[in-house]
């Protein structure tokens, strides 16, 4: 898993913006770009620094945020079913 230089430096700061719509659209995008939601790197650190969720390497299917409680762990290799 390796996080992409553009994801880093020019999407996330766009994740600090309060547009659901542009939010949508970077999330898209970083997963597209990082290879999948189970590697992507840039995802990862959005969601613990904005939501408090801190999601484990390889775990996919987790990034439904309306499901957690801010402080909340997932730990690696998880799967979450919908």
């Amino acid at each position: 898993m390796r996080e992409s230089w553009f994801c880093a430096h020019f999407l996330r700061p766009l994740f600090r913006f309060r547009s659901q719509f542009l939010r949508r659209i970077v999330v898209r995008l970083i997963t597209r770009i990082e290879g999948g939601e189970s590697f992507t790197v840039t995802l990862r650190k959005i969601w613990a620094e904005t939501y408090d969720v801190r999601i484990g390497d390889y775990s996919s299917g987790v990034f439904d945020l309306n499901r957690f409680r801010p402080g909340t762990t997932v730990g690696r290799y998880c799967s979450i079913a919908g």
